[in-house]
Parts: structure tokens; C-alpha cells; sequence
């Protein structure tokens, strides 16, 4: 085999020579970057303060600096202004960052605020302490052998440099912390109020304050913040990647909040949602986040048994979500865990009790569409219909208390609480999946309980865009509009839905343009149910006899719905507790008429969730 020409170095910038600094100042003198004489003070009073906070009658905290010369290892916003354009190009044995440049003549600019301070982190070696860096092991491998610490620090022996970056100011973190807890939190419970506090560890952390600041930048922008949230992504991947985090819990936090940030599925790339929950996968089980702590078990900084577990279940069903939306294999595998489910107890903030029973039944409801995800992978022509799948998510829907429970059963939407719509996206579009694939389940009353799924989605959808914006909802919120639309453009084609079909359709279609503005996924959809409409491909079909469309029964025909593969009898209105005639102009037709004669005709697809990944391959996928 030829041999490989190595690849240069990273440049290094080291810091300019001159006299020797001190090496203890106090934080306001290091942040303004002006000369401090604590050091001075410090060996000659018992309770030292510098003569700048003596005068202002500041509180006079320590810093020590490494007066080494030293790396500054940073990212700059000039240097991380442009996507990162890792999609694979770059071969087996290249080093693992690269560092993509701005276009030609654009130069971001870094933060205006006067009080945002520069992070300058010197190339370090990971704390050796057995806590920091203790590794999960179940006994049976190599790691009882080897040497966690010197492990860790030849990992650190080939960090790539990175350069000074201007940390986000006080008042902007507060803003993020504000949209975290705002929008974020009941779906990903693992940052607490305290966590930016200035006596706070994690308040020091450069890679989670910029994670943060993607997040808070991408939902929630300042108007008077010019940096982007591509270039908070790009320091934070520069950051992750160059293992400039000591603490692998705090690195567990930041990949959590990458969740708000990915490239379009389509094609393979370093960037997107899938490729970042598999890397804080292996991360969490190499810290055993999975298993339960034992007895005496060394804690981290930061760490408790509670936040572990928000923790992993915040990544376990962050994964089987994820995994279902895009057609792609579990990784995490129940059996290998013992973690208990999260509880109150759990919560620094039992007292949040709304919040924190929403994210329990979001972790339960993941747990089952996790198994419709294999069942939907694994299925093949002689499959029979997971009637046991369908009684799990009656049972989960039929569970949960009151105050969680849709509040969409008249045309007034009362009481409306964000978290409740969003608990239920992932129900309805598990049920339309479910119910729209070929199996033996009789399609005519399948398509029954898949358009109601879509009708009670678009009705979701229709809340939220009255109460404004929808920047809040993570990518997977393109997929749920893009399934229901999906089942409504074959329910159109029936002339009795046509006309209320369209109306659910028009909705959804300006929720996907509203999700266009941030997620590649949602343009890509939008451009192709654009160019299915202009084919007609989903055309009204002719019409029947007014015998089959006028045919209305006050007895419910979904009562007839059975899941005949196991004999188990599953009433269709037993998933929908919450529709009744007032939900929608449509959901009054399906739950009025006789909905076996009205889908008598129609030939569905044999994959709705096929259909739609085929939609996203249109644009250059794999």
C-alpha cells in the first residue's frame, strides 16, 4: 500500500511574549483585561482584594491564569461563520475538525454588547480525578485494566487549535436561559435555573454556553444580537470535537441542545439531528447513563442520580422519535439498561408538577413508538397488524390526566397550553403510520382512523399559528405536518372530503412554510407536495353515486374497526377521546357517515411513511 502524505499541522497562534504575568487576578480586572495588583494584596492581608474593587466597593473574586505559553482555544466567529460542509468528504484517517471559511468578503460580526467577555481556554489535560473521568464498564471488558487518566490524556495530546471567541453577555445568556426554560425544557428537563449562576462550574463552560446560545438564538432571536445561530453551532462542534470539555456530563447537556440545530436528512452529513443523538448515545454509555448508579458510586461535578436520569431519558426518546421520523433502526437497546423511568423526584423542581408529568407520558408514549418504528422497518408482505402496538397507544392515551389531555373536542380551544399540543403530535402521527401500511388490516376502515389522525393535526397546527409563531417546534414538527398532509391529499381525492380536506391542507401547508425559515427538511416538502399538486396526482376522483356519499348513520361506523389479526376488538374512537363532531368540519363527516362506503373506492399507498422519505430522496438523498 503507497504511503499516505501526512497532512500539515494545525497552525498554532501563541500568545505575544512579553513580561511575565501575574498568576492570580481577580474576574473583573481579567475580563476587562487591564493590569490587577491581587496578587500583590494577596501576600499581604488575609482577605485580599484589589485596589480597583477596593475603590468601587466590588466583590473581589479569583481567577488563576496559566502563565505558560498556552494555546488560546477558541473558535472565532470569522473562521466558524459558514455551515460546516463535513459530508463525509473528507475520508477514513483525516483529522476529525476541520475548519470551514467564511465566503469570500463576509466577515460576521462578533458580539456588540460592551460587557460580553472573551473566553481564551488554554489546551488542557482532562481532571485525572476518578470521578471526572470514570468510564462505565459492566466487568466483562478491557477498561478494568486500563488506566482511565492516561487514556483520557492522550486523547487530549491532538486537540486541534481553535482561536479567541467573544462569549455571549450577560443579559443575552439570561435571554437564552429564559427560551430554554420557555419552550425547551418539558422535552429536555436537564439544564436547572441555577445553572448560569456566577458560583456555578457549568456557568464556565464555553461549549455550553455556546449550545445555548444556538438554541436560544435559533428559537428566539434578539433583535439586537447580530451573531447567527450557524456560528454558535460551529464554535460548539469546534469545542465538542476538540475535546475542550472536561466534564462529560456537561458535554451530555450541550449535545442535548444541539437538537435544535440540523442539516436536511436527506443525504449523509456530520450535522444532522440523527447523526448528533447517536454520538450523545455512545457518550452517555460510555458513562453508564443507562444503568442505575451503584451504591457509593463517585458523583461529577454537577452530577446526581436525578439529573442522570432525566438525562437518559431525555436521549431515549429523543432517539425512538427520531428513529420512526426517519425510517431508521433503534440504537439503544431496553435490554441493556436498568435506568429506572423518570419520576417527580427526579425534578429539582417537583413544584413544576404540570411540566413534569408532560415529560413522563413523553418518555412512555416513546417507549411504544419506538416498537412501531421496528414493527414499520421490520414488516414485509405476509406481516400482520400489531393489534397489541394499537392497544398500547389507546392505553397511553386513555391514561393520561386531565390536565393533559387535548382540549380540542369544541371549535374553541380551552384551555390552550403548548406542551399538551405538542405531546400529542407524535400520538396522532404514530397512529396514521400505523394504520396507512400495508398489512391485514382491512384498508377501508384504516383510512378512517389515519385521516382522523391528520384532521386532529391540522387542527394542532391551526391553534398554534393563531397564537403566532412556531419557531419553538424542533424538525420533527415538519414531519408530523408532512404525514398528515400526505393522508389528506389521498383523502381528497374523495369528493365528500374534498372540500374539508383542502381546508386541513391549507393549514399545514403554511405551518411547513412557517418551518421553512429554519428547517432545510420543511423546504425541500414544500416544494414537493407543490409539484404532486401540480401533477394531479392526487385529483378529485369522479363522482359516485350520492348512495355512497350521502349515506349517514347516527351509529358510529368506527365502531366496526377490529383488529382482526389477533381478534382483539379496538374501537377507532377509543384513540380519539378528545374529537367529537366540533373538533372540525371534517372530523364531523368521518365520525357522521358511513366512512366504509365512502373509502370503498380509494386505492391508498402501500407506504405512507415510503411515500415521504421518497419525497425527501426527490432532492438528492441517498
Amino acid at each position: 500500500m503507497a504511503s499516505q502524505t501526512p497532512e500539515p499541522p494545525p497552525k498554532v497562534r501563541r500568545g505575544p511574549r512579553g513580561n511575565k504575568r501575574a498568576r492570580l487576578v481577580c474576574l473583573r480586572c481579567h475580563e476587562k483585561k487591564i493590569k490587577c495588583d491581587l496578587q500583590v494584596n494577596n501576600s499581604e492581608c488575609e482577605s485580599p482584594r484589589c485596589s480597583r474593587c477596593e475603590i468601587a466597593g466590588y466583590e473581589c473574586r479569583q481567577v488563576h491564569v496559566k502563565t505558560e505559553p498556552s494555546v488560546h482555544c477558541v473558535v472565532t466567529d470569522d473562521r466558524m461563520a459558514t455551515e460546516s460542509t463535513s459530508h463525509f468528504s473528507g475520508g477514513i484517517g483525516r483529522p476529525p475538525l476541520s475548519y470551514p471559511s467564511s465566503p469570500e468578503g463576509i466577515r460576521q460580526p462578533t458580539s456588540q454588547f460592551p460587557s460580553a467577555r472573551t473566553a481564551s481556554l488554554p489546551v488542557k489535560a482532562h481532571d485525572s480525578g476518578q470521578a471526572q473521568n470514570a468510564l462505565y464498564s459492566s466487568g466483562s471488558g478491557l477498561l478494568q485494566i486500563l488506566d482511565n487518566s492516561a487514556a483520557m490524556g492522550q486523547l487530549n495530546s491532538s486537540q486541534p487549535v481553535l482561536q479567541p471567541v467573544d462569549l455571549p453577555s450577560p443579559a443575552l445568556q439570561e435571554s437564552f436561559m429564559d427560551t430554554y426554560f420557555q419552550f425547551c425544557y418539558t422535552w429536555c428537563p436537564i439544564l436547572d435555573n441555577s445553572t448560569l449562576f456566577p458560583e456555578q462550574e457549568e456557568s464556565n463552560s464555553v461549549l455550553l454556553n455556546q449550545a445555548l446560545a444556538l438554541l436560544g438564538s435559533r428559537i428566539q432571536p434578539s433583535v439586537l444580537q447580530q451573531v447567527p445561530p450557524i456560528v454558535y453551532y460551529n464554535r460548539a462542534k469546534a469545542l465538542f470535537l476538540g475535546n475542550h470539555e472536561s466534564n462529560p456530563i456537561t458535554c451530555m447537556k450541550a449535545l442535548l441542545l444541539f437538537y435544535w440545530w440540523g442539516s436536511a436528512p436527506n443525504s449523509p452529513s456530520l450535522d444532522t439531528v440523527w447523526w448528533w443523538t447517536g454520538v450523545a448515545i455512545r457518550l452517555a454509555q460510555q458513562i453508564g447513563l443507562h444503568r442505575e448508579p451503584t451504591p457509593g458510586q463517585v458523583m461529577r461535578p454537577n452530577e446526581s442520580p436525578g439529573l442522570r436520569r432525566r438525562l437518559w431519558w431525555t436521549l431515549f426518546a429523543r432517539e425512538r422519535l427520531t428513529s420512526i421520523c426517519q425510517g431508521r433502526p433503534c440504537i439503544i437497546d431496553p435490554s441493556d439498561c436498568n435506568v429506572r423511568e423518570p419520576s417527580p423526584e427526579d425534578f429539582p423542581e417537583p413544584k413544576d408538577h404540570f411540566r413534569v408529568q408532560t415529560f413522563i407520558y413523553w418518555v412512555r408514549l416513546s417507549s411504544v413508538v419506538g416498537k412501531v418504528a421496528k414493527y414499520l422497518l421490520q414488516k414485509n408482505e405476509t406481516t400482520q397488524f400489531p393489534g397489541h402496538l394499537a392497544r398500547e397507544l389507546v392505553d397511553w392515551v386513555q391514561s393520561l390526566p386531565e390536565p393533559l389531555r387535548l382540549p380540542i373536542a369544541t371549535n374553541r380551544t380551552t384551555p390552550f397550553n403548548r406542551d399538551v399540543h405538542q405531546l400529542h403530535l407524535p400520538y396522532l402521527t404514530t397512529i396514521t403510520l400505523l394504520y396507512l401500511t400495508k398489512s391485514s388490516q382491512p384498508l377501508r376502515k384504516a383510512y378512517t382512523t389515519a385521516v382522523l389522525s391528520a384532521s386532529c393535526v391540522a387542527r394542532i397546527f391551526e391553534d398554534f399559528l393563531t397564537r403566532g409563531s412556531i419557531r419553538f417546534l424542533q424538525g420533527m414538527g415538519v414531519w408530523h405536518i408532512a404525514v398528515a398532509i400526505l393522508a389528506l391529499l389521498h383523502a381528497r381525492r374523495i369528493q365528500t372530503l374534498t372540500t374539508t380536506a383542502d381546508s386541513h391542507i391549507k393549514i399545514l401547508r403554511i405551518a411547513l412554510k412557517e418551518m421553512a425559515t429554519m428547517w432545510p427538511s420543511a423546504s425541500m416538502l414544500d416544494q414537493a407536495f407543490d409539484g404532486l399538486l401540480a401533477n394531479n396526482r392526487f385529483a378529485v376522483s369522479e363522482e359516485r353515486s350520492p348512495t355512497l356519499t350521502m349515506d349517514v348513520r347516527p351509529i358510529n361506523s368506527l365502531s366496526e374497526l377490529a383488529d382482526l389479526a389477533t381478534g382483539t376488538l379496538i374501537n377507532a374512537t377509543d384513540f380519539y377521546p378528545f374529537a367529537t363532531t366540533q373538533t372540525s368540519p371534517l372530523v364531523e363527516i368521518l365520525l357522521t357517515q358511513n366512512t366504509t362506503m365512502i373509502f370503498a373506492d380509494l386505492e391508498w399507498p402501500r407506504d405512507i411513511s415510503s411515500q415521504l422519505h421518497d419525497l425527501l430522496d426527490s432532492f438528492g438523498g441517498v
